[in-house]
């Protein structure tokens, strides 16, 4: 494991000392404590990322059946009136 020593510069800046073992890891943070510092010990911890995206049949569109609506099915009452078709003042 690889540790890592965090300490605080006078310019409040982190300054980072890596430590390829606990015993060297465990000497500069008593050296930080000497000095008045307040180290902070962090552990390297591997990861990685891994995106696989697949391609199928591009530009080919799914065929599907119509759904109804969840409207109601019941019949209206009276007819429907056709509106004014007289142009619209300022629509041109």
């Amino acid at each position: 494991m690889e540790y890592q020593v965090w300490t605080k510069d006078d310019y409040q800046a982190w300054v980072k000392k890596d430590c390829a073992d606990m015993v060297a890891a465990q000497t500069d943070i008593l050296t930080a404590l000497k000095q008045g510092k307040e180290p902070l010990l962090t552990v390297s911890v591997p990861w990685g990322v891994e995106i696989t995206i697949k391609e199928d049949k591009i530009g080919a569109t799914t065929e599907s059946q119509a759904e109804s609506d969840k409207g109601s099915d019941v019949a209206g009452y009276g007819t429907v009136r056709r509106g004014n078709e007289e142009n619209t003042p300022g629509l041109g």
